[in-house]
């Protein structure tokens, strides 16, 4: 489990090994959010593909195993 005070804004996915949940704030972009966690922009685009049509705040986003 990751140790860094960034984690704290993620949870594990329920249903998927190696899956974390990011909650969209105000402000955010899927580039930040994937440079962020140190994760490829692609897997996130991937994984969540209502993002084709933008951000909605509060929506949970899936990410990889953050790096960063």
């Amino acid at each position: 489990r990751p140790s860094s005070g960034r984690y704290a804004l993620l949870r594990p996915c329920p249903d998927q090994a190696d899956c974390w949940i990011y909650r969209v704030r105000s402000g955010d972009n899927l580039y930040s959010i994937a440079r962020y966690f140190g994760v490829p922009l692609k897997t996130v685009q991937a994984w969540n593909p209502w993002t084709a049509n933008g951000l909605k705040v509060g929506r949970d986003l899936r990410i990889p195993p953050p790096t960063r």
